[in-house]
């Protein structure tokens, strides 16, 4: 408990007064791609190509404290390909693109239920901003694998 106190002073010390987080969730759909290889089906993009894997930005609002953390962020997904998994990295990155932290999840096996990615957490620069890129494995003996949705706490 003391840690959890401790990091709290520390955050509202740094962040200073009258400034939220905030939890962001976005539906899968907002991903977005070149690619013409995806069907929209309600709100998750699933990949409908049956040899390529799809590959997607999704859209982050960063929140307008300087500096910042990227903290308990998680996507959810479909993943029903049985060898190749869906793949997500959520990155720091300065103003000129400058990648200053990142961590990357996948899932976990092929299944038709939702698996979550958690994310550790990330610490944004001042006049920086966060990227999400997933990458989604292809139709898989009729099975198709998805981003459902993803949110972002900072």
């Amino acid at each position: 408990m003391n840690r959890l106190k401790t990091l709290g002073v520390f955050i509202a010390l740094v962040l200073g007064p009258g400034v939220a987080l905030a939890d962001t969730s976005y539906p899968g759909h907002m991903c977005l791609t070149q690619q013409s290889s995806m069907i929209r089906t309600g709100s998750k993009y699933e990949n409908i190509d049956e040899t390529a894997r799809l590959n997607v930005a999704c859209p982050v609002v960063r929140t307008t404290i300087p500096g910042g953390v990227a903290f308990g962020s998680r996507v959810f997904v479909v993943d029903q390909h049985a060898t190749s998994d869906v793949s997500c990295t959520l990155s720091a990155k300065g103003a000129d693109g400058t990648t200053f932290a990142f961590d990357t999840q996948t899932s976990s096996g092929s299944s038709a239920a939702v698996q979550i990615l958690d994310f550790n957490s990330l610490i944004g620069v001042v006049d920086g901003h966060y990227t999400l890129w997933c990458s989604v494995p292809d139709v898989h003996l009729g099975a198709r694998s998805s981003i459902v949705s993803y949110l972002i706490k900072n």
